[in-house]
């Protein structure tokens, strides 16, 4: 006879849950026994996995035995007795005499599952019957306790996060979550594309903004690294890329890279058509921000406090005069439009050729200013890989004239 849902199953869990557990061998579904043999440990979490669904709980668990002797130990989800605090932190919140918390994070409010469950298994690779050696080894199940103590629920798809998402209705619905994350669906709108009543359960928003976040990036798919660019288009920020494609011999793109990134959030955009358009505009570049040692391109405003504030960034190849340019033709798309939004007057910058050659393709109207400490930079680089050695008096002029004078005690005129 087929395996049934108990009555205080959620009606929607209920075609899931007996879909599921009637996939198991039915003996799967009977208690355990010490001296069951498996061909591996993970056959046996799943026969045990299997019990635990039908019976109404959940198991975790750890390895053990060694390299040649491997071993997993089961426990029951509520086996322990206080909450896991592998980062030590305080058991509650700590306060000086003027009430200030001083502890590292407050723990009064997380889950507590701790219910001291004796509930137990061990898994072990060893030899088959009463010989010590020489005979035939496998895995081979031992029951240290089968008692429960904790009660036995009847939806453990509702308690239990680990057998929903084992249920193929969950996979399913993870599969159109990912599809919709990809093209920047709302949770709302992709609620309603998915048609929970089809699926009998319903994603959690934080399941669907997780659906492709954890993948791991791989240049064969490229839909990866939109995991990148829809975490920026949920917390406010627009976003542009330039990307290089790789062609065979018939000119078809067989792979795609990311070359470079703008992005900027949404008020500092609202900024930049307040206080930079037609007025002023700094950008320049940093290094050694990442581990890839992209160099980070950044343009920045004025207020009209006279305090700056940054207007985007870009991570880019190279300063060169196509990455410069990209930066520009995004913002005159979100910022400087033509017909309502004018340019800069000016730009404000280093000497590097490329940003002196891409800002008359940009802003033909616009008036180009190097940075004076740049340029003082510039030519001290200069002076110290002539061929000549020059001295620092003659690098840094009557200033470093008058500090060594005044070190050696004598007066130094001009």
């Amino acid at each position: 006879m087929p395996w049934q849902a108990k009555p205080g199953c959620a009606k929607h869990h209920i075609a899931a849950i007996e879909r599921l557990v009637n996939s198991f061998p039915s003996a799967w579904l009977l208690p355990p026994q010490t001296g069951e043999i498996f061909a591996s440990n993970e056959e046996c979490n799943r026969r045990l996995r299997a019990f635990a669904l039908a019976e109404g709980f959940d198991i975790v668990r750890n390895g053990g035995g060694t390299g040649a002797n491997p071993a997993w130990r089961f426990r029951c989800f509520h086996h322990g007795s206080e909450t896991r605090n592998q980062r030590k932190l305080e058991a509650r919140i700590e306060k000086d005499d003027k009430g200030k918390i001083t502890s590292k994070r407050q723990r009064g409010h997380t889950n507590v599952h701790q219910l001291e469950c004796p509930w137990a298994a061990l898994c072990s690779f060893k030899t088959v019957g009463k010989q010590r050696s020489g005979g035939e080894k496998a895995f081979i199940l031992t029951m240290q306790s089968d008692i429960h103590t904790c009660p036995l629920v009847d939806d453990p798809l509702s308690v239990f996060p680990a057998h929903l998402k084992s249920t193929e209705e969950w996979k399913d619905a993870v599969t159109i979550a990912k599809k919709h994350r990809q093209q920047a669906l709302p949770y709302s709108d992709s609620c309603r594309l998915i048609n929970t009543e089809e699926f009998g359960l319903v994603l959690s928003s934080r399941a669907y903004y997780n659906s492709i976040r954890k993948e791991i990036p791989d240049r064969n798919k490229p839909h990866t690294i939109e995991a990148l660019l829809l975490s920026l288009h949920d917390q406010g920020f627009i976003y542009h890329t330039r990307v290089s494609e790789e062609l065979d011999e018939e000119d078809q793109v067989i792979a795609r890279k990311l070359t470079q990134l703008f992005f900027a959030h949404r008020e500092q955009l609202e900024a930049a058509k307040r206080f930079v358009s037609d007025w002023l505009v700094v950008i320049d570049g940093t290094f050694n921000t990442n581990k890839d040692r992209l160099p980070l391109l950044v343009v920045v405003g004025v207020l009209n406090s006279g305090r700056t504030f940054p207007v985007c960034f870009s991570y880019c190849p190279s300063e060169s005069a196509e990455s410069i340019g990209f930066v520009w033709e995004a913002l005159k798309l979100e910022v400087f439009i033509p017909g309502k939004v004018p340019p800069p007057r000016v730009v404000l910058g280093d000497w590097a050729a490329g940003l002196i050659k891409s800002v008359p393709l940009a802003f033909p109207d616009a008036y180009f200013q190097g940075c004076d400490w740049h340029a003082a930079q510039a030519m001290l680089k200069w002076y110290r890989h002539k061929d000549r050695d020059y001295t620092t008096v003659e690098i840094k002029g009557v200033k470093a004239k008058a500090k060594v004078a005044a070190a050696s005690g004598v007066q130094a005129y001009a």
